[in-house]
């Protein structure tokens, strides 16, 4: 069991603390230096076998190997929770420290003069802040007679890992422990085959590559040969990238190569020079994968509910223009957020209607407002207006919402038929090109992307028309057109509005999402 805090502070009150820092004798492994005054939140924290009964101060030491690796884990997440403070204030408010990542290896030392070969508890450690480790060893050595060494070479956790996890010449695999016992305060810890590796980043692919270059240049070799990956820390320190108005970042990048590059990277360069552009967006795609993953995962009201803790990008222009523009056409404000949100929410289905704003003749600010929307979401997960041709939705599947701009509600690039199918939620077939590798049969699409929509009225109008009823039959003109008809929440637009002056208006996700969420009442 856990001691309790007042338990802990009456036994720092009644002895003077132990000066941790001093040398015991004990059986250390090369584990790196241990810095008193550092303040960090990994660790490499070693309990060694002691040579002697007692420390320096006269606490009793215990061998960690007399101890199971459970036990000896649980009293080191006990001290770390409960460490002991020497100064008032810190043991007044009773910091603890919050591990998020631990784990107890077990291996042998180097057999003594006896020839017994005694074990030693190596701890990798991972805090949710940083913090110093003094409080902890000292706690470790009062309470449980644990002496400890805190080897601060360490930045990162897989560093930690690895040190016990991957042979080297000098700790063979037989010397590792090959069943550990790991910790992690929420999810279970992740493998060690998956946690003991360096992040790939451009940093760390620039730290070793200089340290290959120092090595070689030392040795009186070459520099060591260039690959793309090395192109990776160039392009992203110095920022080089394409921009949908500026697609010159290969031309950067031969431009500072000139100047600044070493001999093998201007000749890898010039190699590779054909396939630059790409090499470019490959790079800083890896770069950004982890935020691209995150906006990809999350929802579309999440992704709304996120604009909405951003900074403003339009100094409320946007909100200004956007508002002025519904009430000049006396669209119902709230009725229509609580649509839209609504839409976002449940996602293309039978009871939510497509979402179409119709214009007497342009210029009421029927986009303004929806690419409001496809900012907020990103406009990579957007679904634009498609165009005729053989394959008009190949490009839908994956996406988070359909944007289609200057709609027209007739058969020119999909059928009714097809148009059905889509607006009611129901399974949609996508043809796709069969002559392409890997490609086999089409594609059944059943995503829950909402659709949105501008359109004139006047199409509209001919819509309405075809899908009214025939006075001789009793039914509609057109049963497709009626379909369709009854799928659409129309807000129409009459007036329009003079542009805004002060130039062009950033369609800003913070503002679309604050007013979506405070008019729906969410």
């Amino acid at each position: 069991m856990f001691t309790s805090s007042l338990q802990i502070r009456k036994r720092v009150r009644s002895k003077a603390p132990p000066d941790v820092t001093k040398q015991v004798m004990l059986e250390v492994p090369d584990t790196g230096t241990e810095e008193p005054n550092r303040r960090k939140s990994v660790y490499l924290v070693t309990l060694p076998h002691p040579k002697t009964p007692t420390s320096s101060d006269g606490y009793p030491l215990v061998a960690p190997e007399s101890l199971s690796q459970q036990a000896v884990l649980a009293k080191f997440l006990e001290c770390c929770r409960y460490p002991d403070y020497v100064d008032a204030r810190s043991l007044h408010m009773g910091y603890s420290v919050g591990v998020l990542k631990a784990g107890d290896f077990r291996e042998l030392c180097q057999p003594d003069s006896t020839g017994v070969a005694h074990a030693h508890d190596h701890l990798p450690v991972l805090a949710d802040r940083v913090f110093g480790f003094l409080p902890v060893k000292r706690a470790l050595l009062k309470r449980h007679g644990l002496a400890s060494h805190w080897s601060c070479t360490h930045d990162w956790y897989w560093s930690a890992i690895r040190y016990v996890v991957v042979p080297s010449p000098k700790k063979p695999l037989a010397a590792l422990d090959p069943a550990p016992v790991l910790w992690a305060a929420t999810a279970p810890h992740p493998p060690l085959e998956t946690c003991c590796h360096e992040p790939l980043t451009a940093k760390a692919i620039q730290a070793r590559r200089r340290k290959a270059e120092t090595k070689a240049a030392e040795a009186g070799e070459d520099e060591p040969k260039v690959t793309e990956l090395h192109v990776w820390p160039l392009v992203v320190e110095n920022g080089f990238r394409n921009t949908p108005d500026d697609h010159t970042a290969h031309l950067k990048v031969i431009a500072y190569a000139k100047k600044h590059a070493s001999k093998s990277m201007q000749a890898f360069l010039f190699k590779v020079r054909a396939r630059l552009p790409g090499l470019i967006d490959d790079i800083w795609m890896w770069e950004t994968v982890e935020e691209t993953l995150e906006r990809a995962a999350s929802s579309r009201n999440q992704a709304l509910r996120a604009a909405a803790a951003t900074q403003c990008k339009c100094g409320g222009r946007w909100l200004t223009e956007v508002v002025k523009f519904f009430l000049a056409n006396n669209i119902p404000i709230q009725e229509l957020c609580r649509t839209v949100y609504t839409a976002l929410e449940e996602g293309r289905s039978e009871t939510v209607p497509v979402i179409v704003f119709g214009g007497a003749a342009g210029g009421e600010g029927k986009s303004l407002f929806l690419k409001g929307l496809a900012s907020v979401v990103g406009i990579e997960h957007v679904f634009s207006t498609p165009q005729t041709g053989n394959f008009p939705l190949l490009g839908l599947v994956g996406k988070k919402i359909a944007f289609l701009d200057d709609w027209r509600f007739n058969e020119e690039v999909l059928p009714f038929s097809t148009q059905c199918l889509w607006y009611d939620g129901s399974p949609l077939p996508i043809t796709r090109p069969q002559n392409q590798t890997g490609v086999s049969g089409h594609i059944l699409y059943e995503g829950t992307a909402p659709i949105f929509a501008t359109t004139k009225l006047a199409d509209l109008e001919a819509l309405y028309a075809a899908a009214q009823l025939d006075p001789r039959t009793g039914r509609p003109g057109n049963a497709d057109a009626s379909m369709i008809w009854r799928r659409l929440k129309v807000f129409a637009f009459n007036t329009k509005m003079r542009k805004p002056t002060g130039g062009k208006i950033p369609y800003c996700p913070r503002c679309f999402s604050e007013l979506v969420l405070r008019q729906s009442g969410h």
